[in-house]
């Protein structure tokens, strides 16, 4: 990568928004070089889009943080496969007490429980779990959360 990528990059790390002509004036490139050069950034995988959207704007006005045991010969299929509901906005294997953890978002509580007692239950290889309900969300990834709406860092 070269230094110009790199200031792409950090200009679109700052406002994710920003124009083709708001970069090339940041960077000081001709906005011809800065919409190839942000194309090319995005279609080899080296930069990616991420939206932070305020949950109450999907209907998703509840979340649990969910940790959970799994057994060691099936760790990463029960990731995997906790990973692939749309009510799972965040997976990962972790070390500790517990060695998976879930963030999902919800509409209601009702199906917070829904998703434990039916989507969960037929995971093979989960021993136990600890549900965690989010009182309030203040940080989402890189944007702050006031009152529900996502603050510009």
């Amino acid at each position: 990568m070269s230094r110009s990528d790199w200031s792409l990059l950090h200009g679109l790390q700052i406002d994710g928004r920003a124009s083709y002509a708001d970069l090339a004036r940041t960077t000081g490139l001709p906005q011809p070089v800065v919409t190839r050069r942000v194309t090319r950034l995005l279609s080899s995988g080296i930069a990616v889009l991420d939206v932070d959207i305020a949950p109450h704007i999907l209907e998703n006005k509840v979340a649990a943080q969910i940790w959970m045991s799994a057994t060691p010969d099936r760790l990463e299929a029960s990731g995997r496969a906790l990973a692939a509901f749309p009510e799972v906005a965040f997976a990962a294997a972790v070390s500790g007490t517990r060695n998976l953890v879930v963030f999902i978002e919800c509409a209601r509580h009702e199906d917070i429980f829904r998703f434990i007692t039916t989507e969960l239950a037929r995971i093979d290889g989960i021993r136990d779990i600890e549900v965690v309900p989010t009182i309030a969300v203040l940080k989402r990834a890189t944007s702050r959360i006031d009152r529900g709406d996502v603050l510009i860092p």
